[in-house]
């Protein structure tokens, strides 16, 4: 093993490459650990309430229907996904009216 000469702590690589770790791929800088859900705020067509509604991302671009959490009526959901990101929401009645 290498001493190291000029008095200071090894880096963490030198620590991962002697003990035989794995690097760590911190949150944020790898696209694979990007969320695989979002909560997003969402205002009702009929009553104009806004809650939180949760969104599966791993779905891709998708349509769905929920209950309002406020005033109980059927909204339709429009959802973009690009690459694991939410690129946006469209709500509308889903009574298509």
């Amino acid at each position: 093993m290498a001493k190291q000469m000029n008095g200071s702590a090894p880096s963490a690589q030198d620590t991962d490459q002697r003990y035989g770790l794995e690097p760590v791929i911190e949150a944020g800088r790898d696209r694979r650990m990007s969320p695989l859900s979002r909560f997003v705020s969402v205002s009702c067509p009929h009553c104009g309430g806004s809650y939180d509604s949760a969104l599966d991302l791993t779905l891709g671009d998708q349509v769905c229907i929920e209950d309002c959490q406020v005033c109980c009526r059927s909204i339709e959901l429009s959802i973009s996904v690009a690459g694991g990101r939410l690129l946006a929401v469209e709500v509308q009645r889903a009574d298509g009216s």
